[in-house]
Order: C-alpha cells, then sequence, then structure tokens
C-alpha cells in the first residue's frame, strides 16, 4: 500500500487529533500518588513491623518472667505458710484474750487495794494513833511493794526512783521521781507502770 505522506507524519497527526495530553497528565498525577500511596503504605509496613518486634520482645520477657514465678511458686509452701500464720493469728488473738482477761482481774484487784488503802487511811490502827501520815506511808510501801515496787533512794535519803517490776513479763519499769511532779503526779505514772 502506498500513502501519500510519509507513516510518522501520519502518526503525529492521528496523535494530534486525538488529544492525548489531557490523559496522559492524569496517568502521570495517578502515578505519583500511586508512588506515594507506595512508600506511605512500606513506612507503615515497617512502623508496624518494629511495633510487631517489641511487643513480641515484651512478651516473651513477660513469659519468662511467669515461668520464673510459677516454678518459684510451690502450692505446698503457700498452704503451710497460709496455715502458719492463721495458727499464729489465733494464738496472738487467744493471748490478747488473756491478758485482757488478765487485766480486768488486775483492775479489780488495784481497785480492791486501793479501797484497802483509803479505808486503812480513814480508820487508822491502835498503836498507829497519832501517828497517822507514818501509818499512811508504812502501808503504802507494804501495798506497793506487794504489787512490786520498790523505792531506790539517793546518798542523801531522799527517793530518785521507782522499779516497777512486772512478774508476768519479767519486766521492769523505771519511773523517775523528781522535786517538779506532785505526788499525785508520781503515783499516776507508777500506777500506769503496773
Amino acid at each position: 500500500m502506498l500513502l501519500d505522506e510519509a507513516p510518522s507524519t501520519l502518526i503525529h497527526e492521528c496523535i494530534g487529533n486525538f488529544n492525548i495530553a489531557p490523559d496522559r497528565a492524569v496517568l502521570t498525577r495517578i502515578g505519583g500518588s500511586l508512588s506515594e500511596l507506595s512508600s506511605h503504605r512500606d513506612s507503615q509496613n515497617a512502623n508496624a513491623e518494629i511495633d510487631l518486634k517489641r511487643s513480641t520482645r515484651n512478651l516473651h520477657s513477660l513469659q519468662q518472667k511467669q515461668n520464673i514465678i510459677l516454678s518459684a511458686h510451690d502450692p505446698v509452701k503457700h498452704a503451710e505458710s497460709i496455715a502458719k500464720y492463721d495458727d499464729e493469728r489465733f494464738r496472738l488473738a487467744k493471748e490478747a484474750n488473756t491478758l485482757e482477761s488478765e487485766g480486768s482481774r488486775l483492775e479489780g484487784e488495784i481497785g480492791g487495794l486501793r479501797k484497802q488503802l483509803e479505808s486503812t487511811d480513814k480508820n487508822g490502827e491502835g498503836a498507829w494513833v497519832g501517828r497517822e501520815n507514818e501509818l499512811g506511808d508504812v502501808l503504802r510501801l507494804k501495798l506497793y511493794r506487794s504489787l512490786g515496787v520498790d523505792a531506790s533512794a539517793d546518798g542523801s535519803g531522799r527517793v530518785t526512783k521507782a522499779l516497777v517490776r512486772n512478774s508476768q513479763n519479767s519486766d521492769v519499769a523505771v519511773v523517775q521521781i523528781d522535786t517538779k511532779s506532785s505526788n499525785a503526779e508520781h503515783v499516776d505514772r507508777i500506777w500506769d507502770a503496773i
């Protein structure tokens, strides 16, 4: 077939008549958008892989800790320790109850002794008539000694401290007696120590 014009000219005229320049521009824009989306997706995938690796490391670390804890946990020892603590708690509760009842008993005994001391102070005793203060002091000393209280004097004969012995605890409390405080305060501190 013979053509009047050169084939290249015909092809250029044909292409020009189709007006494909806008289509090429659109295809170029689409290609740019696709490459941008592809790079964005690749970066998201890389971030997701980093997060996945970090989460996997954390999971392995936590599993190792769990395995260590589970291997260290002995249910028999745990049950034994709970039983031991329960026994100790009940023993302490029993001792507290015993001490409370003992404290009530001692309070009653102290009250009775106080009443006895007051009645003795009020009544006096035959040989002690006229020496009431001395009788009161002797009776107080007797009462205090029966409760485990001993007076300790310094070189001048002045009482400076009282030793309060607790026979149940084998405990000794020292109550300082100074001239600044009144006798009532000294007595209160001694009673508190008892």
